[in-house]
C-alpha cells in the first residue's frame, strides 16, 4: 500500500510574510525558540509537568508556564535567572563576576616600618597578586603601594 504524499500548499501571503522578516528578526525568533527548547529540556530532566515549573517558579496561572514553552515570550532577565534556578539548566551565556583581591600597605603600619621592609613588602605583595591572577583567574584591583614616610 503506497503512503499518501503530503500536498504541498503555496500561498503567496505566507510568502510575503516570511520575506519581509529582517534577519534581526530572525535571529530574535530563532533565540526565543532555542530558549524554549532549553526550558522544555529541562522540565523533561526533572521528570516535572508544566504545574511543577508553575508552583516552583511561585506562579498562580499556568498560562504563563504556556507562554514561556510556546517560543514567543519576551523574557525579562530576573525571570530566565529564577528558570535557571529551578530547572538547573543555563539560559543566559554570561560569565559569573570574577573575585577580587586588594592590597594596601596603609601609612599608619608603612609609618613604622624601615624603607626596605617596605619595598620587600611590596614585592611579595605583587607576587602574590600575580600567582592569584594566574593561577585563580581573580582580578586584583590595586597594584600594591608603600611608601616610606
Amino acid at each position: 500500500m503506497m503512503k499518501k504524499q503530503a500536498k504541498v500548499h503555496k500561498s503567496e501571503l505566507i510568502d510575503d510574510l516570511l520575506d519581509s522578516v529582517s534577519p534581526e528578526e530572525e535571529t530574535k525568533i530563532t533565540r526565543k525558540m532555542q530558549l524554549a527548547a532549553k526550558l522544555d529540556e529541562g522540565l523533561k530532566a526533572k521528570g516535572w509537568k508544566k504545574k511543577d515549573l508553575m508552583k516552583a517558579m511561585g506562579q498562580s496561572n499556568a498560562s504563563m508556564v504556556t507562554r514561556w514553552l510556546s517560543g514567543t515570550h519576551n523574557f525579562t532577565v530576573d525571570t530566565l535567572i529564577d528558570l535557571e534556578r529551578v530547572l538547573d539548566v543555563q539560559l543566559l551565556d554570561i560569565e559569573p563576576p570574577v573575585p577580587s583581591v586588594s592590597f594596601k600597605l596603609t601609612p599608619e603600619i608603612a609609618h613604622n616600618l624601615p624603607p626596605e621592609m617596605i619595598n620587600e613588602l611590596v614585592n611579595v605583595m605583587q607576587n602574590m597578586m600575580q600567582t592569584l591572577t594566574r593561577k585563580y583567574k581573580i582580578q586584583v584591583n590595586d597594584k600594591p603601594e608603600a611608601k616610606a614616610s
